[in-house]
């Protein structure tokens, strides 16, 4: 059975909609996100579906503990590479968010 997700969040997404964002909008939404949350230096953050990891990245820049959780691996595999080549430790889990283990949420909260 194809799935539209699986479908959609492939290579190809980076290919067609990566070039969209660029990092100046990258920043622009971490600052508004940071500014919404308000929340302190170091906090924790569970990015579900983070798909390549563009805010993730941002925010651990910031200092912030992050951990990116998506379905796609494709997406997570260039998250890491991104991440590494930027010089961020971000956790990155595989997963579905539909199955979200309840112990991870307990451990970021």
């Amino acid at each position: 059975m194809v799935v539209w997700y699986r479908e959609i969040f492939d290579e190809d997404y980076l290919r067609v909609y990566g070039p969209l964002f660029k990092p100046e909008r990258t920043a622009k939404e971490v600052e508004f996100l940071l500014g919404v949350l308000a929340l302190k230096p170091g906090a924790s953050i569970l990015d579900l579906c983070c798909g390549y990891g563009r805010h993730r990245i941002e925010l651990a820049r910031k200092g912030f503990q992050v951990t990116g959780y998506d379905l796609s691996e494709h997406l997570l595999g260039a998250a890491k590479q991104a991440a590494r080549e930027s010089g961020v430790d971000v956790k990155w889990v595989h997963g579905d968010m539909r199955d979200l283990p309840l112990v991870m949420v307990a451990e970021r909260g």
